[in-house]
């Protein structure tokens, strides 16, 4: 709960800084807050995937998968807050793996 001296975003701040902490104890040094909104914009702008499928459309086969469109990145939810929800980039450099 929130007092009149701990504005919400207060708490929020110490959450995302928990979870940071937690997740470089664990080998994820790449922690980024964004706002889902942009993540989505991007990819609805571009028509992005992770994977090229022209290869197979051109030839007629199929994935391995079995799906129409394989790898299309959906959109992230916003939970009703117009692009403005929170996601968060969570992922690692070559620091987690032995060298």
């Amino acid at each position: 709960t929130d007092t009149a001296d701990e504005p919400a975003h207060s708490s929020a701040e110490q959450a995302y800084a928990a979870l940071t902490a937690e997740l470089q104890t664990s080998g994820f040094d790449v922690v980024a807050p964004l706002r889902a909104g942009w993540y989505n914009d991007y990819i609805r702008e571009l028509g992005l995937s992770t994977d090229s499928t022209a290869y197979l459309q051109a030839s007629g086969e199929r994935h391995a998968s079995g799906e129409e469109a394989p790898f299309a990145l959906a959109p992230l939810p916003d939970f009703g807050r117009s692009g403005d929800a929170l996601a968060i980039l969570v992922g690692n450099s070559r620091a987690m793996w032995p060298a």
